[in-house]
């Protein structure tokens, strides 16, 4: 009973329960963590993988949400204090020694406090079973999400988990262009380092568009890799050890083989993410819809969007 009187965030409301794991494809140069994927394959080149940025997967679960404290360490809307440090830059430009003390003081208390708040998922649990699905190919339609600036793959944790509620497998992008409030990746040797957010240094508006459009292009070039990813993922080219992240938050690789439905395909993003989901699904065929939420046209090219409507169904989202 006591658990019940702590904190969480909103509850999805679709007719499953919600499960996560996060993935971060090894650094290249063992050649047992990945096999070659057939399109590589075919067309006589070595697969590139480098670049590939951290993913959290949701997706519908059997399992219930068991509401223990001591469970929630991997399951923080903030899983680590580089990201509150990240969040309150955005407010509190770190200028001056007083500033960075004032915004290392709110980071903790709000580290802290977010550290009670309960998650709405259950980490690693098994995916949906095919018998309750009510579909024969056992194959779930799958929605690739990216962040807006000043945000990560866990900021929208909330619409990510009411997703993955309603039978989609829900992956959240972190980038890796500086527009991410923190973003880690693995080094050659395996060892974590962070990405600071471009921009914490000066103010928003003083960033000049180009350098947005660079930062877009990134961007496109990460999400092909990501559903290549998936792709390898569906056929079972990807092997555990490939997977950096361990502990009870970890993607059991295995347990998406058969079941991504790559022709159901869509792409979502807010802000920052609306304008790349807009852009992805106009040079990548194999994005089959795109919803773009709030998005920032400004760093799109003005070929780019006709070229998207063509491509894939774009619905825009605009408050």
């Amino acid at each position: 009973m006591a658990s019940a009187r702590l904190m969480h965030l909103p509850k999805p409301v679709g007719p499953y329960h919600v499960s996560f794991a996060d993935f971060e494809l090894r650094p290249s140069g063992d050649d047992e963590c990945v096999s070659s994927h057939p399109s590589d394959v075919e067309k006589d080149d070595s697969l590139k993988l480098e670049g590939v940025p951290p993913m959290r997967f949701f997706y519908p679960t059997a399992a219930e949400p068991r509401w223990r404290l001591g469970e929630t360490q991997s399951r923080r809307w903030l899983p680590h204090f580089n990201y509150t440090w990240g969040y309150f830059s955005k407010v509190i430009q770190p200028s001056s020694f007083l500033r960075r003390l004032a915004i290392w003081t709110l980071s903790c208390l709000m580290h802290l406090f977010m550290w009670l708040q309960l998650h709405c998922s259950v980490a690693q649990a098994i995916l949906v079973p095919v018998s309750e699905q009510g579909k024969n190919s056992g194959r779930l339609p799958v929605v690739i999400f990216c962040h807006g600036m000043w945000a990560c793959r866990t900021t929208y944790t909330i619409a990510c988990c009411d997703m993955a509620s309603h039978g989609y497998i829900v992956v959240a992008v972190e980038h890796m262009d500086g527009s991410a409030v923190a973003a880690k990746y693995r080094d050659g040797k395996g060892r974590r380092k962070w990405i600071t957010h471009a921009g914490a240094e000066r103010p928003f508006d003083d960033t000049p568009i180009a350098d947005r459009s660079k930062q877009l292009r990134k961007r496109i070039s990460e999400l092909r890799k990501v559903v290549d990813i998936l792709e390898m993922l569906d056929s079972g080219l990807v092997r555990q050890k490939s997977n950096a992240v361990r502990g009870r938050a970890s993607l059991d690789v295995g347990m998406l083989q058969g079941r991504i439905d790559m022709c159901q395909l869509a792409i979502r993003g807010h802000s920052f993410g609306g304008s790349t989901a807009i852009v992805a699904c106009g040079l990548d065929k194999r994005l089959k819809c795109c919803i773009a939420e709030d998005a920032w046209f400004q760093p799109i090219e003005q070929v780019i969007y006709p070229m998207a409507s063509r491509q894939c169904d774009c619905k825009l989202h605009n408050s």
